[in-house]
């Protein structure tokens, strides 16, 4: 019983220093993703800043069509 409590020991501090470890890459990750959806919106930006003098209309099918679903 003393050697399964041994072995369960060893692999919760393992398993907390893979947790650990992981949480640096998460949070890596975490402000990648939001750079990357911040980049994504910038052409979009973009466009709709140079199509500020169009028909309210039409900007919004051009919207609507650039729109992934």
């Amino acid at each position: 019983m003393d050697h399964l409590a041994t072995n369960m020991a060893a692999i919760t501090e393992f398993s907390a220093r893979i947790s650990s470890t992981l949480q640096d890459r998460r949070q890596q990750i975490t402000k990648l993703s939001g750079v990357h959806t911040l980049l994504k919106k910038v052409p979009w930006a973009v466009n709709e800043g140079l199509n500020i003098t169009q028909n309210p209309v039409k900007r919004f099918q051009n919207l609507l069509s650039s729109t992934v679903l």
